[in-house]
């Protein structure tokens, strides 16, 4: 009797810990999975965008990269504040010289899709890349 007394606290308190490491579900569309679809650069148009990209926020900060592979010099720490995300912690290869991404700007936030601009730090590339997602299944 006493071990399954036990047994059950144990279960118990595993099953506890495991959801505190999740985030917790939020209502806030920017919180989902996304795949990316367009760029467009400053002074041009929307084109089909030339690599794959499925990215994920999560309410802590966190940026999930759902694509084979982290590409170099990406975001994975972002803090929000109202419609911009001050990134606070890249993916830097040791291989790539990274232009210093300091926020994204949201643009338009829907349900299902999601329009981003790049703001980088002491360069004139502000506003350069522009990026459309739609929301995952």
């Amino acid at each position: 009797m006493k071990q399954l007394v036990l047994f059950c606290l144990i279960l118990i308190t595993v099953l506890s810990c495991k959801q505190l490491d999740q985030d917790p579900v939020t209502a806030d569309p920017l919180y989902r999975k996304w795949k990316l679809i367009e760029t467009k650069s400053r002074t041009g148009d929307w084109e089909t965008a030339s690599y794959q990209s499925v990215i994920e926020f999560r309410p802590n900060g966190r940026i999930l990269n759902h694509t084979n592979g982290r590409p170099c010099c990406s975001p994975v720490q972002v803090d929000r504040q109202l419609n911009t995300l001050k990134v606070t912690q890249i993916y830097a290869c040791p291989e790539a010289l990274c232009v210093k991404l300091s926020a994204y700007q949201i643009v338009s936030l829907t349900a299902n899709e999601l329009i981003l601009d790049s703001v980088y730090e002491y360069t004139n590339l502000n506003g350069h890349v522009s990026m459309k997602y739609i929301l995952m299944n």
